[in-house]
């Protein structure tokens, strides 16, 4: 249970963090114009390729400790440029709803995975709630296309 929850808590860390940016580049035109440019998006993309190439070819890089925070932090940023670059010509609005339904996505597939003790109750619970998270995302989805498309 303790891993789980370690897991849980770095990836709720890089998904703020990188939500934290698209915000920011999506009502921010400055910082938008800086994610859409060519140079930021290979430096990303080469940071993002070499970093999970380490991790991935070597056992002792995943379990190092120091070192594959590391390497996850430059996932993170890599991560963080493409998904602002994505957003900067997003209306805020929209990027909102979309962080949103996802946040709470997310929240019902953590308790359901948390609070599952067996594997059956796993699977119940997991799809209980990918069931009640595409129902939300259904209800939003008009919302989003109006955001979009205009009203």
């Amino acid at each position: 249970m303790n891993f789980i929850r370690k897991v849980l808590g770095i990836v709720a860390t890089q998904l703020t963090f990188t939500l934290a940016l698209a915000v920011a580049a999506s009502y921010s035109s400055k910082v938008g114009h800086f994610f859409l440019r060519a140079d930021v998006a290979i430096v990303s993309l080469v940071v993002l390729i070499c970093s999970i190439c380490a991790l991935m070819a070597d056992e002792e890089n995943r379990k190092s400790v120091p070192f594959n925070y590391f390497l996850l932090l430059l996932v993170t940023l890599a991560e963080s440029a493409s998904v602002c670059a994505f957003t900067a010509k997003l209306e805020p609005t929209s990027v909102l709803i979309c962080i949103g339904v996802l946040s709470v996505t997310l929240l019902l597939l953590t308790c359901g995975a948390l609070y599952a003790r067996e594997s059956r109750e796993l699977q119940n619970a997991l799809v209980t709630s990918t069931v009640a998270a595409g129902l939300i995302q259904l209800f939003c989805l008009p919302f989003l296309l109006l955001t979009f498309y205009g009203k």
